[in-house]
């Protein structure tokens, strides 16, 4: 039978009254869930914290579990983001990882700007709280590792940041001595890229400053035991660690070595920083430039600070090593060679085999300041990277010679082709005509000497 008008008009008014019954059921809906959420962030948990043991997103601060979704929520509900934490790094928040090359843009991967300069994170809220213990600990640890084995001084670890300051200048000497101000500055630098930038405000806590201090006294320690006592067998080999075994020994066959200077009719007798055998593939007794940081047991502790005595033996002997991820060198994730690394490694070599008992910034027996030396070492190689100017022959043989040799350290260590700091090498044409031009003219000046 066909339908009325009036049938037409009460099914349309009967519609209409069920669409407001569901529209009024989904308004109490919304309500309802409006009055839970409310009833649970009364009860204690806020925006801005966690329940205890759960981990929180390091992206936008949600909890890092699911919640159950409430019922009848229906398919709309937003669901909320899992954490991510990256495994290799549960004391900082994930960070890029860079790999062993030179950008395009001649920066080295390592946070630093164009010019080389470390760009300072910029601090943030952290929902966190202040770190633990453990974990300034390991960033006091890493700092020897990627930075320097002692502090100027521990104030350094609290000092304010001068944004005047001037980095060319940190290793500028003042009637020959290095100026403290200008170190702890640079220093501070590179605390502050060690240290996640959230925990910076906590620096002047003395939690912290005791906490940082602790885990460089056990890298330094670990260091030590590697070098003179647990690995010197395979780091130095095994003839070099029998004579090793006491101050007496040491003194008679390695004193020499490693850069003592007898008392003349000039000077009293001393330790040289630089005119070290050891330094040098050849042994040199006199300090040459070009020869500088080559001799292998440099490299060899490099590898042993790193990776291990048997890791050290095996580079030694020509062979290859396999990282397990446990070490110093995957922990610290240390993927190329830097300044730092071989002032460190010269440094340790030499008091390895010297009459000091303990690793600290002054010899006991030697009276050496080792931390002076270090800095001499920094001085010397990043003065030479930095000298590059293309209109001074002199400046650009000392550039070529220094990216030589980071060249040489990151094939020998790490297998890597492509250095950061050393370049592309032979694959460089620009390199191998500026070197060309160079001997040319250093040709036409011998010939003219000898007319």
């Amino acid at each position: 039978m066909p339908r009325t008008n009036d049938e037409n008009v009460n099914d349309s008014s009967q519609l209409l009254r069920e669409t407001q019954l569901e529209n009024s059921d989904l308004n109490k809906e919304v309500a309802r869930l409006k009055r839970a959420l409310a009833d649970a962030t009364n009860g204690g948990i806020s925006p801005s914290q966690s329940l205890p043991g759960s981990p929180r997103d390091q992206d936008d601060g949600e909890l890092g579990e699911d919640p159950p979704p409430p019922r009848n929520s229906g398919s709309n509900a937003r669901k909320r983001r899992a954490a991510v934490v990256d495994p290799e790094s549960e004391d900082e928040p994930p960070r890029k990882r860079t790999q062993p090359g030179a950008n395009a843009d001649g920066d080295d991967g390592d946070g630093d700007g164009d010019d080389g300069e470390p760009t300072i994170p910029r601090p943030v809220a952290h929902p966190k709280g202040p770190p633990t213990s453990d974990q300034v600990a390991t960033w006091g640890a890493r700092y020897v590792t990627t930075c320097c084995p002692w502090l100027v001084h521990d104030d350094v670890i609290s000092t304010p940041l001068d944004p005047a300051w001037d980095k060319s200048q940190r290793y500028r000497k003042v009637d020959g001595e290095f100026v403290d101000e200008e170190l702890i500055q640079g220093q501070l630098r590179d605390l502050l890229q060690v240290v996640p930038a959230q925990y910076h405000e906590y620096r002047p806590t003395k939690d912290f400053i005791s906490s940082f201090k602790a885990g460089m006294q056990r890298r330094r320690q670990q260091y030590s035991k590697r070098c003179r006592h647990e690995d010197k067998e395979q780091i130095f080999g095994y003839e070099w660690a029998a004579k090793m075994r006491t101050q007496e020994s040491r003194r008679e066959h390695f004193a020499a070595m490693i850069g003592y200077k007898s008392a003349n009719d000039t000077s009293k007798a001393r330790y040289s920083a630089l005119a070290v055998p050891l330094l040098h593939s050849s042994g040199s007794e006199k300090y040459k430039f070009s020869d500088a940081f080559t001799h292998r047991r440099l490299k060899t502790v490099f590898v042993g600070l790193l990776c291990g005595g048997r890791a050290a033996e095996i580079f030694y002997e020509g062979g290859k090593y396999t990282l397990t991820g446990r070490e110093i060198q995957s922990l610290d994730r240390v993927t190329y060679t830097k300044p730092n690394h071989i002032a460190t490694s010269s440094v340790l070599a030499r008091w390895a085999l010297s009459e000091d008992p303990m690793f600290t910034r002054f010899g006991g027996v030697t009276g050496i300041d080792w931390l002076a030396d270090w800095n001499e070492y920094m001085l010397v190689i990043e003065s030479a990277l930095a000298n590059d100017d293309k209109r001074n022959r002199t400046a650009r043989a000392s550039n070529r010679t220094i990216r030589k040799l980071f060249r040489s350290w990151d094939l020998d260590v790490f297998g890597s082709k492509n250095s950061p700091l050393g370049g592309d090498g032979e694959g460089n044409a620009a390199e191998r005509e500026e070197e060309l031009e160079d001997a040319l003219k250093q040709a036409e000046d011998d010939d003219e000497a000898m007319e």
